[in-house]
């Protein structure tokens, strides 16, 4: 039988894929297609299984009195798979330190973020990095949908511009 396994060199399509993974994966296609542990958060947080999806389900009242009904698979602390613990549908997939894939073909897990700062404008909003097309462009104005953290928590500017990419998040655009 074969198990669902990352691609963990494949280029990062905003919002449709990642690793071989397309967002609005149904949670019975996973777990059906995937080898894998439900654990608890402690050793979610720790994730030193290899090969095996580690699956954490989260149902929790915030303390501003909000529920997150949310499925968490890990692979490798590489790949982090986020399901609608409603509609049980892939809405977010994160990719960390051991992805390879590029988002857009240009920038990857450990580049510097100004690798593509002639293309294009950062757009900067709760400590993630969006890619703006620049006005040269077809595509003027439209943002990139894909959240790019680095090691600063800062806007992209001359003072902080060497800052390293450590991950990338694709969604749905309904999230």
């Amino acid at each position: 039988m074969n198990h669902l396994v990352p691609d963990l060199s494949k280029d990062i399509l905003p919002s449709k894929e990642a690793a071989g993974i397309s967002l609005g994966m149904d949670f019975d296609e996973f777990r059906n297609s995937a080898l894998f542990r439900d654990v608890g958060m402690e050793e979610f947080e720790s994730a030193q299984e290899k090969n095996i999806w580690l699956v954490l389900h989260r149902y929790e009242l915030l303390p501003w009195q909000e529920w997150i009904n949310e499925i968490y698979c890990s692979w490798e602390s590489s790949v982090t798979l986020t399901f609608d613990g409603n509609s049980k549908k892939l809405i977010r997939i994160f990719l960390g330190e051991g992805y390879n894939g590029k988002l857009l073909g240009l920038l990857g897990i450990g580049d510097r973020l100004d690798l593509v700062k002639d293309d294009f404008n950062f757009y900067f909003s709760c400590d993630a990095h969006y890619l703006e097309y620049k006005q040269d462009s077809d595509m003027f104005g439209e943002i990139i949908p894909a959240e790019i953290s680095t090691n600063y928590r800062t806007a992209y500017s001359e003072e902080y511009s060497d800052q390293i990419i450590e991950g990338i998040m694709i969604y749905t655009n309904s999230h």
